[in-house]
């Protein structure tokens, strides 16, 4: 026998109280001599020892009130007894993995639907009376229902009725749950039940500490309960995924050909030839390869498509081989520009031709418009002066260039600080009349603002031809620089740059980090020359040396309208909110402010609509999909009535169906002090042979009843026999 509040029993030293009155009453007489007495003798001694037997029986009985009142209190709990506790009601915990390696098998025969018939008969085995709560490992704080529940029947049908969700499995974040679950269970008899086809990806050792960290949690309740893993047991041997589309341009205009890579993967255990993949373009199939793929191998398949209308636009690599068809596709969405809106801030304008600070950038960004060419540029720029700027300039606009900018009003600093957390770009160029305290102090910011480098002394001579810098001609690693890794492209090493401010670069932080700030490239006397960091979700990207001829000879070497195409056409592939998610993150879609709008219809890859509210915050109207739980194809319809893409893709840890051997799963039980079983029948045999502990507090209770009634009975009758 155990106790669940032991310290209750200290109640029992109150047995005392009514031992204690007994004996100072028993002293409590006068002696008075008497000569008669002896005439008296034998009756008095028969009645004394009657009084005595009937004063032990009461006594034993206001001692035993308290003794039984505090066990009754300790809530005690009766063990060993097998015959007895057979039918005993229970508390249940069912961890129900319900990852989605669990749909491997197909629709019909998963093994989740096998989850879920196991499930329902462990619950539906249950003593009436007994409560059970359900924890799914994808979402541990799911519940089902949210408190727990006596209707077993009610919470089968819950278990009935759901479907695997497309997450990976957070084992040690559910057995956690399952100990806040037991706080709010009501019986002794205790049971914690995990249903899972124990993937190898999702049992691995890079959670083992976690793992073991909550079952340690487990086993210190109170009533630690018995613990039973229920292995699934049924090993799928194919199941090839599509991993991931990349695209060979961040920005994609009308007519440009762009190339599609997909990555495949064989994740089973046979080996799959001749594979077809296929490749859709708006749910249109345009062309079909093939790939052959060991188990474990990775291949590529690439796709060549040009787009003809702007707007937005998805992507499908489908290879159809296996029933677990969450990863048999690959979705990616992506907005096909007509043009690339830019916003230059020009800090020195000028009417004259190529005198203005912006001139060349213009003439570089726009080339065909400049030759007066029937080509369209993707690249279509905007000139503003910087003291004439206003916020409703940033409108439609993916890259603001400051051009030798002396500084920015309060209110044009905190519009262009909200561009780029909103995703925009930012490129800035400094020039003879940037002010670089304010720079430093209102942009700087110790690395907390907008741009990533403090500005230092100037360096150079611009009067000294022979005096300049050149540009270190290397591999570079960024994709704004990445096109000059062809020589064919040209060299940026054939620059030379006279003067330019000294860079200090300082690493951000608070509330807008998102990774270090990083050097795309330097002079060759080590001085940074381009420098990028990410603030919000967009980047920025600063200049050492001026945008015009002034301060080097950039704007006429041939490499000069790639270089700065790349630098904005990389700044602009930021696509916020991004439309290529994981499952569990929400959609979310900015459009110009309009009051009158409230709803923006989604429909989701099922084909169902959703209402999505509309609210207005700052100047756009936002709608936002809180969670998206199904992977595939969402669509938002703008009020014009086009179509907005989003594309959720699930976790490709989870196509890894690889199992723990049954060795390894005795392993994983013996830590959590668990019995493996692999079926329903199984598991009734076992519960049969292991069903232990019984609550005791009824029975004390009705034994506390019993000797007060006995004490009432008892001393009205000896009381009434002492009067006679």
């Amino acid at each position: 026998m155990t106790f669940l509040n032991i310290a209750l029993l200290l109640g029992a030293l109150a047995a005392a109280i009514p031992i204690i009155i007994h004996f100072f009453h028993r002293s409590r007489f006068t002696v008075v001599r008497w000569g008669a007495m002896h005439l008296l003798q034998s009756v008095v001694l028969t009645n004394t020892r009657r009084m005595k037997i009937e004063q032990l029986i009461l006594l034993l009985i206001r001692a035993a009130i308290p003794v039984t009142l505090a066990l009754l209190m300790a809530n005690p709990i009766l063990t060993k007894f097998k015959a007895l506790l057979r039918n005993a009601q229970t508390s249940m915990v069912v961890v129900l993995d319900d990852s989605y390696s669990m749909e491997a098998g197909g629709p019909l025969k998963s093994n989740y639907a096998l989850a879920r018939e196991t499930t329902e008969e462990i619950l539906g085995g249950l003593r009436k009376g007994s409560d059970a709560v359900v924890i799914r490992t994808t979402d541990p704080q799911a519940l089902l229902p949210v408190e727990p529940t006596f209707d077993l029947e009610d919470l089968r049908g819950k278990v009935r009725e759901t479907r695997t969700h497309y997450l990976p499995a957070l084992l040690p974040e559910a057995l956690e749950q399952s100990v806040d679950a037991f706080k709010q269970l009501t019986h002794a008899n205790r049971e914690m039940v995990v249903v899972s086809d124990f993937q190898a990806a999702s049992w691995d050792e890079s959670r083992g500490p976690a793992r073991r960290a909550a079952l340690e949690l487990v086993r210190n309740q109170k009533i630690v309960p018995r613990v039973t893993y229920v292995d699934l047991d049924r090993q799928t041997d194919r199941n090839v995924a599509v991993d991931s589309i990349t695209m060979s341009r961040k920005v994609v205009g009308m007519g440009e050909k762009i190339k599609v890579r997909a990555n495949v993967k064989n994740y089973g255990l046979t080996p799959e030839r001749d594979l077809r993949v296929y490749f859709r373009v708006d749910g249109i199939e345009q062309d079909v390869s093939q790939v052959s793929l060991d188990p474990g191998e990775k291949g590529q398949v690439l796709f060549t498509y040009g787009f003809k209308n702007a707007g937005s636009h998805y992507l499908e690599v489908f290879v159809d081989a296996d029933p677990l068809e969450a990863d048999n596709s690959c979705f990616f969405s992506l907005p096909v520009l007509e043009s690339i809106p830019v916003l230059l801030l020009n800090g020195v304008p000028d009417p004259e031709p190529l005198k203005g600070e912006t001139a060349f950038l213009q003439v570089a960004l726009q080339p065909f418009r400049e030759a007066k060419s029937d080509l369209p540029d993707l690249i279509e720029v905007r000139e503003v002066d910087s003291h004439r700027f206003r916020e409703n300039d940033l409108h439609d606009v993916r890259v603001v260039v400051l051009a030798n900018v002396d500084e920015l009003r309060k209110d044009q600093l905190h519009a262009v600080q909200l561009f780029v957390q909103r995703g925009g770009g930012l490129l800035v160029f400094p020039g003879d009349q940037a002010d670089a305290d304010w720079y430093n102090r209102e942009l700087v910011r110790r690395g907390r603002g907008l741009l990533p480098a403090t500005l230092e002394a100037l360096a150079g001579d611009i009067e000294d031809d022979q005096e300049f810098a050149s540009i270190v001609a290397e591999h570079y690693d960024s994709a704004a620089l990445g096109f000059f890794n062809d020589p064919r492209n040209g060299s940026l090493s054939d620059a030379r740059i006279r003067l330019w401010y000294e860079l200090d670069v300082q690493q951000p932080h608070g509330p807008h980090k998102q990774q270090e700030a990083i050097v795309l490239a330097r002079l060759d006397n080590g001085d940074p020359l381009l420098v990028e960091k990410e603030y919000g979700e967009g980047r920025v990207i600063q200049c050492a040396t001026a945008c015009d001829a002034d301060w080097s000879n950039l704007p006429v070497r041939p490499f000069y309208v790639p270089f700065v195409q790349q630098l904005v056409t990389y700044l602009a592939s930021t696509v916020y909110p991004p439309r290529n998610v994981t499952v569990g993150q929400p959609l979310m879609v900015f459009l110009p402010l309009q009051r009158d709008l409230k709803v923006l219809p989604l429909t989701d890859p099922e084909g169902r609509e959703h209402d999505v509210p509309v609210v207005a915050r700052d100047n756009y109207s936002v709608a936002e999909f809180p969670e998206a739980v199904l992977p595939g194809l969402y669509a938002y319809e703008d009020p014009n009535g086009y179509p907005i893409h989003f594309v959720v893709n699930g976790s490709r840890r989870e196509s890894e169906l690889e199992q723990l051997s049954d060795e390894e799963v005795g392993t994983e039980a013996e830590a959590a002090g668990a019995q493996v079983v692999r079926s329903w029948q199984e598991y009734a045999d076992l519960d049969t042979e292991r069903r232990f502990g019984r609550e005791m507090w009824t029975w004390f209770l009705g034994v506390l009843l019993a000797l007060v009634f006995a004490e009432t009975i008892l001393e009205h009758l000896f009381t009434r026999r002492k009067r006679g």
